[in-house]
């Protein structure tokens, strides 16, 4: 656990989360997003695969979740391994954004010096830059086109 001074704001707080993390995956969720029960299980069955990054399929509720407006909000069909970053940008766009879809190694946030990601938190999405930026050229990752996360 660890609390700010101050309000630094979404994205900065993003960031100073993963400078604390000490594990060797992290998972930034949103608070408002949900979780499939079965998600956790098959997290760790991937983990195992020793996966750089897994980007998961996610669908689109209501605001009290009482109804699914999209049920899979990345339209990419059928899951499937990356070997590049250029094949992520490619097939994914901006999807690995949304922060409560990716689960990745710490490390392709913390390789790069602060003032870097800084350059970026007025622009919007700079974990995204970050994300990208930390996959190139040739981090190993997945796409689980099973929506497992409800955003609202």
């Amino acid at each position: 656990y660890y609390k700010n001074n101050e309000n630094i704001g979404a994205t900065r707080n993003i960031f100073k989360v993963l400078s604390h993390a000490e594990g060797e995956y992290v998972w930034v969720f949103g608070d408002d997003d949900k979780i499939l029960a079965r998600s956790i299980s098959l997290f760790f069955e991937l983990i195992e695969k020793k996966y750089d990054f897994i980007i998961f399929n996610y669908s689109i509720w209501s605001k009290d979740f009482s109804s699914q407006k999209i049920s899979s909000n990345i339209r990419l069909k059928n899951d499937c391994e990356f070997k590049s970053g250029d094949e992520v940008l490619e097939k994914m766009g901006t999807q690995p954004g949304y922060i409560s879809c990716v689960l990745y190694k710490r490390q392709i946030f913390t390789q790069f010096p602060d003032f870097e990601r800084d350059l970026f938190i007025d622009y919007g999405y700079p974990q995204l830059y970050m994300f990208y930026r930390g996959i190139f050229p040739d981090k190993k990752g997945l796409y689980v086109s099973e929506p497992l996360v409800q955003n609202r």
